[in-house]
Protein backbone atom coordinates (compact mmCIF):
# COMPACT_ATOMS: atom_id res chain seq x y z
CA UNK A 1 0.00 0.00 0.00
CA UNK A 2 2.30 2.32 0.95
CA UNK A 3 4.34 1.58 -2.11
CA UNK A 4 1.26 2.76 -4.41
CA UNK A 5 0.82 6.14 -2.40
CA UNK A 6 5.05 6.90 -3.06
CA UNK A 7 5.22 5.97 -6.41
CA UNK A 8 1.74 8.23 -7.16
CA UNK A 9 3.53 11.10 -5.27
CA UNK A 10 6.72 10.78 -6.93
CA UNK A 11 4.45 10.66 -10.14
CA UNK A 12 2.88 13.48 -8.87
CA UNK A 13 6.07 15.19 -8.97
CA UNK A 14 7.31 14.23 -12.28
CA UNK A 15 4.75 15.58 -13.72
CA UNK A 16 4.92 19.03 -11.42
CA UNK A 17 8.30 19.44 -11.85
CA UNK A 18 8.19 18.98 -15.93
CA UNK A 19 4.71 21.25 -15.87
CA UNK A 20 7.40 24.00 -13.85
CA UNK A 21 10.18 23.48 -16.58
CA UNK A 22 7.87 23.71 -19.34
CA UNK A 23 6.36 27.23 -17.36
CA UNK A 24 10.35 28.21 -16.49
CA UNK A 25 11.24 27.77 -20.34
CA UNK A 26 8.05 29.54 -21.73
CA UNK A 27 9.05 32.45 -19.07
CA UNK A 28 12.49 32.64 -19.81
CA UNK A 29 11.37 32.82 -23.90
CA UNK A 30 9.12 35.48 -23.37
CA UNK A 31 11.09 37.69 -21.22
CA UNK A 32 14.26 37.11 -23.84
CA UNK A 33 11.83 38.26 -26.64
CA UNK A 34 10.26 41.15 -24.46
CA UNK A 35 13.85 42.57 -24.05
CA UNK A 36 14.57 42.16 -27.73
CA UNK A 37 11.61 44.13 -28.53
CA UNK A 38 12.77 46.66 -25.97
CA UNK A 39 16.10 46.58 -26.71
CA UNK A 40 15.38 47.18 -30.28
CA UNK A 41 12.83 50.07 -29.82
CA UNK A 42 15.50 51.78 -27.50
CA UNK A 43 18.75 50.97 -29.96
CA UNK A 44 16.34 52.74 -32.55
CA UNK A 45 15.11 55.71 -30.60
CA UNK A 46 19.01 56.59 -29.93
CA UNK A 47 19.74 56.22 -33.26
CA UNK A 48 16.84 58.26 -34.51
CA UNK A 49 17.79 60.66 -32.13
CA UNK A 50 22.17 60.25 -32.82
CA UNK A 51 21.75 60.10 -36.45
CA UNK A 52 20.30 63.23 -37.40
CA UNK A 53 21.28 66.43 -36.29
CA UNK A 54 17.91 68.15 -36.39
CA UNK A 55 16.74 71.17 -34.83
CA UNK A 56 16.77 69.17 -31.09
CA UNK A 57 20.41 69.01 -31.26
CA UNK A 58 20.95 72.31 -32.87
CA UNK A 59 19.03 74.31 -30.06
CA UNK A 60 20.43 72.15 -27.30
CA UNK A 61 24.25 73.29 -28.58
CA UNK A 62 23.20 76.72 -28.83
CA UNK A 63 21.63 77.16 -25.83
CA UNK A 64 24.35 75.56 -23.69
Amino acid sequence: MSITIGRVISRILEIAASQLARSVAVIVVGKAIVFDDLHYSFSSRMLRFISPPGPITATSSLGS
